[in-house]
């Protein structure tokens, strides 16, 4: 998923500045004889029909700046001008520059890989052996990987040759699956096809089959600017590779946001996305990422019809296959989502949800962006149901009293930030609070490994030291694995923010430094045109 995140943030950032059968029932076996297969998500270079990695991230000379800058007059001239010729020219000059960043790996009108690429690394280049617990994670013996680009369909094929060939080479009748991201995609599928009975445990980690809010923003065109998110995603984590570019524009949202200048700025920046939508970001997603079907498995249900009929207009004979290939995910997965994950638990498999959440915040593009995430998935997605605050804040005092009404305190965060209670599966969804998307530490991976060893059904009261809600601590510097700990009442996290008061703003000194960045910018420009 880090690639899906970078992928759509570059699209977003480019725009932003110029303007991802049911079977008898079994009991579930225990013990460490059950092969475990870890079904990675969007990992592994991409390689081409010579072997040169084809999905490396490559900007143009000059970097992101060097491309608005080569942008922006063409930009201007559309703008100004809004006829056809003018956005044609525009498009001829943005299009080749953000497709070349990420190099020659479109895939063609089907979606398909005609050009012969693929991934790198792949389970039919290396020997099929018996080894189970063999690797650094402890419990995922077997690591499929396969072309991310691809119709989770196709992916599940694979996959379920890679189960009957892991059966075959150690005996066994069933396996474990931990599938992560975009690959808990691949595993509804393959429920969807082949059915449970080849699975005995089933792991749901940082899922993105609910949706990714950039994935639905991109290709829905639901683009929103929401002013309290830019300026908390400014003071988080918003850099820009050219310094004084970057310098400029965080001068501009700390003005903007104390003088309410930056409401009015982001209302019309929605207008102006309404307008690039139609011309700019729908064509340009349809020549990129568009032709990749398991970014089209990462669009939400409620955001796919707008997604599916915008991105395809006029073209649907075009792209006749696509479009198969992503209706079919539509009718026999996102549709019937909870009724597969259900199916699979009453066919004996035990089923658990793995989310991540934190102090982290998704590109302020989305509608959703000022809600709780893992900084790429809203938790209340990865989890399947539960109930978030908004960022900074916490749960309503309605749910509060509502869960002690009712009996289901116990799944209140000690936070109280999150209620696990509305969850798909309410006592076997568990929270790593402080572990952003893209980490995935062997700590965490140890203590999912929790649950496909216990013997009968684990859920999060099993267990003191795996309460449902855990803090992660990352690897220390001395090469020591990270631990987990129990949140509690005393050392959970506390998100909650006051609104900032204009009175204690230093306004000499917020004005002179945005001078000054405009100053530097301008300079530079100038001196470079």
């Amino acid at each position: 998923m880090k690639k899906a995140k970078l992928f759509f943030s570059l699209m977003l950032c480019v725009l932003l500045l110029v303007s991802t059968a049911a079977p008898a029932f079994a009991v579930p076996k225990s013990g460490r004889d059950v092969p475990n297969i870890h079904v990675r998500g969007m990992a592994g270079d991409l390689v081409n029909a010579q072997g040169e990695v084809i999905s490396d991230r490559a900007f143009p000379e000059g970097g992101l700046a060097g491309m608005v800058k080569d942008c922006m007059p063409s930009f201007l001239n559309a703008l100004k001008k809004n006829d056809q010729a003018s956005w044609d020219a525009y498009r001829a000059k943005l299009f080749p520059a953000v497709k070349s960043c990420f190099g020659d790996m479109w895939l063609d009108n089907n979606g398909e890989a005609s050009d012969g690429s693929d991934q790198l690394v792949s389970w039919r280049k290396e020997p099929m052996t018996d080894n189970r617990g063999a690797n650094g994670y402890g419990f995922d013996s077997y690591r499929f990987l396969y072309d991310w680009r691809l119709d989770p369909f196709a992916i599940a094929d694979e996959l379920n040759e890679y189960v009957q060939q892991i059966k075959a080479v150690t005996g066994s009748d069933k396996v474990n699956i931990n599938a992560r991201c975009e690959g808990t995609n691949v595993l509804l599928a393959y429920f969807a096809k082949y059915g449970y009975a080849d699975v005995n445990c089933a792991e749901f980690y940082t899922s993105a089959s609910k949706g990714s809010e950039l994935a639905d923003a991109l290709f829905s065109g639901h683009i929103h600017i929401d002013g309290d998110a830019l300026v908390r995603y400014k003071d988080a984590n918003l850099t820009i590779d050219d310094e004084l570019t970057n310098e400029l524009v965080n001068a501009l949202i700390e003005f903007s946001g104390d003088t309410l200048l930056l409401d009015v700025a982001a209302f019309s920046m929605d207008l102006l996305f309404m307008k690039l939508y139609d011309e700019v970001i729908a064509p340009l997603v349809l020549e990129t990422y568009g032709t990749f079907p398991s970014f089209w498995a990462m669009v939400s249900e409620e955001d796919y019809p707008a997604a599916r009929r915008n991105i395809f207009k006029g073209k649907e004979d075009a792209y006749a296959g696509l479009i198969e290939k992503i209706e079919h995910y539509d009718k026999d997965v996102r549709q019937h989502m909870d009724e597969l994950m259900k199916g699979a638990k009453e066919a004996g498999v035990k089923v658990a949800v793995f989310a991540k959440y934190g102090d982290y915040l998704i590109p302020p593009v989305t509608e959703n962006a000022n809600e709780l995430s893992d900084d790429t998935l809203l938790l209340s997605k990865a989890s399947f149901g539960a109930t978030t605050a908004k960022y900074g804040s916490v749960l309503p005092q309605a749910v509060l009293d509502r869960a002690a009404a009712n009996g289901t305190e116990k799944y209140i965060s000690p936070d109280r930030m999150v209620d696990a209670s509305t969850c798909l599966f309410p006592d076997t969804t568990w929270f790593f609070w402080g572990c952003p998307h893209e980490d995935f530490p062997d700590y965490i991976f140890d203590a999912m490994a929790k649950f496909y060893y216990a013997d009968g059904d684990m859920t999060v009261f099993s267990d003191p030291t795996f309460p449902q809600y855990l803090i992660a601590h990352p690897d220390p510097d001395d090469g020591e694995r990270g631990t987990l700990e129990p949140m509690n009442a005393e050392n959970a996290p506390n998100l909650v923010t006051e609104k900032r008061n204009l009175r204690t703003v230093d306004w000499k000194d917020m004005i002179l430094r945005l001078l000054k960045a405009v100053w530097a910018f301008l300079s530079n420009w100038l001196k470079n045109r």
